[in-house]
């Protein structure tokens, strides 16, 4: 039997992950963020229970996805801490924002009323 020279030749799916116009990673086709799958995956939800909970995944995708995911664990993990910090980052930001703008307002309104 000859050896076969690439994955490709066995059916091997590649990655069903797509980068959106904002850098965001998603699952195949869909606009699932692929840390939402990952994480619903570490919080102990099975393939099939995600896909129930998103009906857009595709149970295949979300097999090769967390087939990837427990090869790949320490990068994956620290691409979810990256994800993870930028939220966090931009929750900030915007409470920031929010604080400041209900501080002015405020302070418009004491000065209003004087």
């Amino acid at each position: 039997m000859p050896a076969l020279k690439s994955l490709s030749k066995l059916g091997m799916p590649s990655l069903p992950v797509r980068e959106d116009e904002h850098g965001v990673l998603r699952v195949a086709d869909t606009r699932i963020p692929l840390e939402t799958v990952l994480l619903e995956f570490r919080s102990g939800k099975p393939p099939e229970a995600i896909v129930e909970q998103f009906p857009a995944l595709k149970l295949e995708d979300v097999y090769v996805v967390v087939a990837y995911y427990l090869t790949n664990r320490s990068t994956m993990d620290a691409y979810l801490r990256q994800v993870e910090q930028e939220a966090q980052q931009t929750s900030e930001l915007i409470e920031s924002r929010f604080h400041n703008a209900a501080l002015l307002q405020s302070q418009r309104q004491s000065k209003q009323s004087r």
